[in-house]
C-alpha cells in the first residue's frame, strides 16, 4: 500500500504529466516529456545553446552583420563587421585562368626574345690614325706581311698596357679594314662562336625559328679581321673550330646548320695572350698553325717621356719625373706589371681642364698613390717603398739625368 508522502508524489507527478504537446499539439509517444520528438530536438538544441552561451553561426552569409552569444545575457547581441565583397566562383575562376594566361604569354616572349641572343660587334677602323710608338720597331714589317699576303695569322706576346690593341687600330686605319674582336674564356661556348639557331617573332607576331651568325663566323662572312684576345686560355673543345680556321682552309664547319662550310681566303687573324709563367702555354696542334710571333715590349723612360707631352701635354719636368718613376718600380718591383695605362693614369689625376697640370709634389705624391700604389698592391710594405721612389725621384736624389741620358743613348744605338 502506498505511503501518504508517496501518493502525493505520485499524484504530483501525474499532474504534471503532459498528454499532448504544447507547441505542436500532437500526442507524445513517451509521457514524461514536454514535447514530441521533433519539438524536443528543438528544445534541446536551444537550451543546450543557452546553458554553453555558445556563439550561433547562421546558416545563411551574413554581409554586414554576425549575431554573437553575450557572455552576460543569454540573448543573442547584434555586433557589426566590416563588409566583405565575396565574388561568384566562376567569376574569382575566370580571372585567375586570365592571370594564368597572361603570365604564360609573358613567358614565351621572354623566352622567345632572350633565346641564344647572341652580340656581335664589327668593329670599323678609326677615322683619325691612333697615336702609336713604334717601340720594338715591328710596324714596318708587319705592314709589309699584310701587304704582300691575303691570308696570315700574327702572335702577339707581350705583359698587359704594352700596346698590343693600339698598334691593331693602328693597322685597321692603314688597311681600312673592319675586325671583330673574340675573348675565348672558359665559360665561351662553341655557338658563340659558330652560330646557333634562335627563337624569335616575326613583324606579324609569328613565332619563327632563324639562325644568327657567331662571332667567327661573321668575320668571314663581312671579310673582317679577326683579333682572339687571351688566345691561351682557350678550352680543348674550342681547338677543333680554330685549326681549320688557322690553317690554309680558313673555314669553319657549321654542324647545327646541316654541316655549312664558311670561309674566307683572305682572313687576317691577331692572336694575343699573356707570356707570364703561371698562365697557360699554348698548345703544340695550335702553335704550329700561328705564321708569326712578335714581342712588344714597354716603352723606356724618354720614350715614355715623349708618349706623355705628345698624347697628353704634359709638362716636360712632370712628364720626365713620372717617366722616370715608372721605369725605376719596373726594376725593383717586375712582379707588379706597371705598364704606361699607370703612367697615363697618373697624369689624368693632375689634370686641370683649360690649365695643364698641378706640378706641386704634394699633390703628385697624392695622384701616384691613387692611380699606382693602391692599385698595384695591397702590401703596405710595398706600397710605402712604392712611395719612396716616387718621393726620391721629384727630389732628384737617384741620378736621373745621368740614367735617363743611358737610356737616350740606348734608343739611339737601336
Amino acid at each position: 500500500m502506498m505511503s501518504k508522502n508517496n501518493r502525493k508524489k505520485g499524484e504530483k507527478k501525474m499532474t504534471n504529466r503532459i498528454e499532448l504537446c504544447a507547441k505542436c499539439g500532437k500526442k507524445p509517444k513517451l509521457p514524461k516529456i514536454a514535447y514530441c520528438k521533433e519539438c524536443k530536438k528543438e528544445y534541446d538544441r536551444q537550451r543546450y545553446i543557452l546553458r554553453n552561451k555558445k556563439i550561433v553561426k547562421p546558416k545563411t552569409k551574413v554581409s554586414e552583420e554576425t549575431i554573437v552569444a553575450s557572455k552576460d545575457k543569454p540573448q543573442a547581441e547584434v555586433v557589426s563587421v566590416k563588409k566583405v565583397e565575396v565574388k561568384p566562383r566562376n567569376k574569382q575562376i575566370e580571372e585567375l585562368e586570365e592571370k594564368i594566361k597572361e603570365l604564360k604569354k609573358q613567358e614565351e616572349e621572354v623566352e622567345i626574345e632572350g633565346f641564344g641572343s647572341i652580340k656581335v660587334s664589327i668593329i670599323e677602323p678609326p677615322k683619325d690614325k691612333p697615336l702609336f710608338y713604334d717601340i720594338d720597331n715591328n710596324a714596318k714589317e708587319i705592314q709589309r706581311i699584310i701587304d704582300n699576303n691575303e691570308s696570315f695569322t700574327f702572335l702577339f706576346k707581350s705583359e698587359a698596357g704594352t700596346g698590343k690593341t693600339t698598334f691593331i687600330k693602328h693597322l685597321q686605319h692603314k688597311f681600312s679594314k673592319p675586325i671583330v674582336r673574340v675573348n675565348v674564356t672558359v665559360n665561351t661556348e662553341a655557338q658563340e662562336l659558330k652560330g646557333k639557331y634562335v627563337i624569335r617573332r616575326d613583324g606579324n607576331g609569328q613565332v619563327i625559328t632563324e639562325w644568327i651568325d657567331g662571332l667567327v663566323t661573321t668575320a668571314l662572312r663581312n671579310d673582317c679581321w679577326l683579333q682572339i684576345e687571351e688566345v691561351n686560355f682557350m678550352q680543348r673543345e674550342h681547338q677543333s673550330i680554330f685549326y681549320s680556321l688557322l690553317d690554309e682552309r680558313k673555314e669553319i664547319i657549321l654542324e647545327d646548320k646541316d654541316g655549312e662550310i664558311v670561309s674566307n681566303r683572305n682572313l687576317i687573324v691577331f692572336l694575343t695572350m699573356n707570356p707570364l709563367a703561371f698562365l697557360k702555354p699554348l698548345l703544340p696542334a695550335l702553335k704550329s698553325r700561328i705564321d708569326a710571333e712578335y714581342t712588344f715590349t714597354h716603352p723606356k723612360e724618354a720614350k715614355q717621356r715623349d708618349i706623355l707631352m705628345k698624347k697628353h701635354g704634359v709638362p716636360k719636368e712632370l712628364a720626365e719625373q713620372v717617366s722616370k718613376t715608372i721605369g725605376l718600380i719596373r726594376k725593383q718591383y717586375e712582379r707588379l706589371q706597371v705598364s704606361s695605362r699607370e703612367a697615363e693614369s697618373w697624369v689624368k689625376i693632375l689634370k686641370i681642364k683649360g690649365d695643364g697640370y698641378i706640378n706641386e709634389k704634394s699633390d703628385v705624391l697624392s695622384a701616384f698613390k691613387h692611380a699606382l700604389a693602391f692599385k698595384l698592391t695591397d702590401d703596405e710594405v710595398i706600397r710605402n717603398g712604392l712611395v719612396s721612389v716616387a718621393e726620391a725621384v721629384m727630389e732628384g736624389k737617384l741620378g736621373y739625368d745621368q740614367i735617363l741620358g743611358e737610356d737616350n743613348d740606348d734608343e739611339t744605338n737601336t
